[in-house]
């Protein structure tokens, strides 16, 4: 299973390969026959100049791509970051819509919503504080104007059914209607935010400063719930009714990493229901991941089933 790190990697493969093929196709002369030693076009001219990370929607109806990147000139950044111009277009039509300048294309830099609609990007981005303006764009509709969600925002995700926006906008996570909220403001000082797969509930956790409690609201409702203190990863489960995730084993003498289950149906402390590590017969070391599930187990947890972990 490939990592974020190496999906972006390949990503920015691919990209190379289509500003190769953009640069072939500029190669062509009006006249029709290719210049030079008759290299072939490799299809329709979409663009001139470099460009990068190209994507495709998940309907494979629209592709996006960065013109014209940079590299950021800040010490410690990543070495395939890139900063440009964010275009979509229509395969099979060779006229791009530009969507704004200064998008990157580090993960979540921008993103497509589930049903391929929106693509939601960041302008403007900031890498020295890896933030920018949020904005929605409707990909369907060339004509209309992309719509402003957020003035300074780190993270954001769009929910597995497409109606709902999370975004932490100066620290504050926000959560609305796509595309156009309204938003309500969920709590403060949040690192990141997870849906659950039925988009009823958001999982958000708080940075280290703020504890890195991890908290739960529902889509439809105003208040939060405490679910765990000092947590490192943590996953919805598949079935929207539980959450695993990895937290410091207190009084453990080899300080592992222990899971836990909680339903976020249960509005208590999930401190309630922890247990040592070896105790239950878990893998103490830390092999916790964000692409879990994986099969009908959890990995770190020696193929046990959300329902055995809550034993």
């Amino acid at each position: 299973m490939r990592t974020g790190s190496a999906r972006w990697i390949a990503a920015s493969r691919w990209a190379m390969v289509f500003g190769l093929s953009i640069g072939l196709c500029a190669c062509r002369k009006p006249g029709g026959a290719a210049s030079g030693r008759g290299v072939p076009s490799l299809g329709k001219r979409i663009g001139e100049g470099p460009a990068a990370d190209l994507r495709l929607t998940g309907d494979r109806k629209y592709a996006t791509y960065l013109a014209n990147p940079k590299k950021p000139r800040l010490e410690g950044i990543p070495p395939p970051m890139r900063i440009g111009a964010l275009h979509t277009v229509a395969l099979g039509s060779d006229s791009p819509r530009k969507l704004g300048e200064g998008i990157t294309n580090v993960p979540g830099g921008y993103l497509f919503s589930p049903d391929s609609h929106w693509v939601v990007y960041l302008a403007g981005y900031n890498a020295a504080n890896q933030s920018g303006e949020l904005y929605a764009a409707e990909l369907a509709n060339p004509a209309s104007t992309p719509v402003r969600l957020g003035q300074s925002v780190s993270y954001s995700l769009v929910s597995p059914d497409s109606r709902w926006v999370a975004l932490v906008d100066s620290g504050i996570l926000k959560l609305g209607t796509l595309p156009q909220g309204p938003f309500r403001e969920v709590g403060g000082e949040v690192a990141t935010a997870q849906f659950s797969p039925d988009s009823r509930f958001l999982i958000y956790q708080r940075k280290l400063s703020a504890g890195a409690a991890l908290m739960a609201t529902r889509v439809d409702l105003g208040k939060s719930w405490r679910l765990a203190e000092q947590v490192g990863d943590y996953q919805p489960g598949p079935d929207s009714r539980s959450v695993v995730f990895a937290r410091h084993a207190e009084g453990s003498p080899d300080n592992t990493t222990c899971f836990s289950p909680v339903s976020p149906f249960q509005r208590r402390e999930a401190s309630r229901l922890r247990w040592p590590c070896r105790r239950r017969g878990l893998d103490p070391r830390p092999a916790f991941s964000p692409s879990l599930p994986t099969g009908n187990g959890w990995a770190g947890s020696k193929e046990r089933s959300p329902k055995e972990l809550g034993r």
